[in-house]
């Protein structure tokens, strides 16, 4: 009786290549048909004939809290016609159907193409991870929710039994091999197409990046983030690394969920509207305090994105 919900209705299209795509997309509540909106894009699948307020996961998504806010989500689900993922690895089918969706709701005229955010997570943090290093398409926000796969540390790190029995990991990985190293490494995942690795292209990584990690094993370690996070930071660029140490794959617990999923909404409104939240929220344990503190960082971030953003535009080979 006291809450709105925002409209969903299911989208399809299609990239440059030809392959199509089907998702859901939550409309701004009080949408207006003269606006374009900000939109932040969710990974890893969908299921259009169920019930999702928040999107797949209760880690990272929040796709009604947005939709509240002002802010278009698109629920990314998967390719249902002329999909080459053998020929394309599994990273660029995800970067094509991201830039396939931008380019289709930015011709519906609903959407500013200037502010937009994407959100990745588990398997899919790898996908966004080789989005944000490789598409010539403007990304102004995105968070990695609990990433597997996405790293030849995460490779050394996860157990060998999880590995070998693990059904995404065969799939991906092709399973463990005896021979660890990071050329096998490479064969299985990327083909010896070095250059396809996010994390030796960090540099071309522009947009803010809020990494998280939950505690659950052997789901993920704050390891497989590190090499991301400790990468753009020597490099100075707009990123966060968020801790939740006894967090499951998804989160349950309501202050876990406060952390994860509020946070992602304060993130991107940060970024895509320039809004600061000022009522902190006392059932999480939230003072004004702790609600300051954290816009005092992102500000921080801001400040070095627009540094680099200055030092690309006066040195465009750097």
């Amino acid at each position: 009786a006291t809450r709105r919900f925002a409209r969903v209705t299911e989208l399809h299209w299609s990239t440059k290549a030809g392959a199509e795509f089907v998702g859901t997309l939550y409309w701004p509540i009080d949408y207006v048909s003269v606006k374009r909106y900000p939109m932040t894009i969710q990974s890893h699948g969908v299921n259009t004939t169920q019930f999702s307020p928040s999107g797949f996961s209760t880690t990272g998504y929040a796709a009604q809290p947005l939709a509240g806010s002002g802010v278009m989500v698109l629920q990314l689900g998967q390719c249902v016609r002329q999909c080459d993922f053998q020929k394309l690895s599994w990273l660029q089918p995800f970067q094509e159907s991201v830039e396939g969706a931008i380019d289709h709701l930015d011709n519906l005229g609903v959407i500013d193409r200037a502010k937009i955010g994407v959100q990745g997570y588990s398997v899919s943090g790898g996908q966004v991870l080789y989005l944000l290093s490789h598409s010539r398409y403007p990304i102004a926000a995105a968070t990695v929710a609990d990433c597997a796969y996405c790293s030849y540390m995460e490779y050394l790190i996860r157990a060998p039994v999880f590995w070998s029995e693990e059904p995404v990991a065969k799939e991906v990985f092709g399973g463990v091999s005896v021979n660890a190293s990071a050329a096998t490494w490479l064969e299985r995942t990327l083909g010896f197409q070095l250059e396809r690795v996010p994390g030796f292209q960090l540099d071309r990584i522009t947009a803010p990046l809020q990494l998280s990690s939950n505690g659950e094993p052997p789901w993920s370690n704050v390891l497989s983030e590190w090499e991301f996070y400790a990468g753009l930071l020597l490099q100075e660029k707009p990123v966060e690394l968020v801790y939740l140490p006894e967090a499951l794959h998804n989160i349950v617990k309501p202050w876990e969920r406060f952390t994860s999923q509020q946070g992602a909404v304060d993130w991107y409104r940060f970024w895509l509207q320039g809004y600061e939240r000022k009522d902190p929220v006392t059932d999480a344990e939230e003072t004004p305090k702790t609600l300051a503190a954290q816009y005092a960082r992102w500000k921080k971030l801001r400040d070095l994105r627009d540094a680099n953003a200055a030092n690309r535009s006066t040195n465009p080979s750097s």
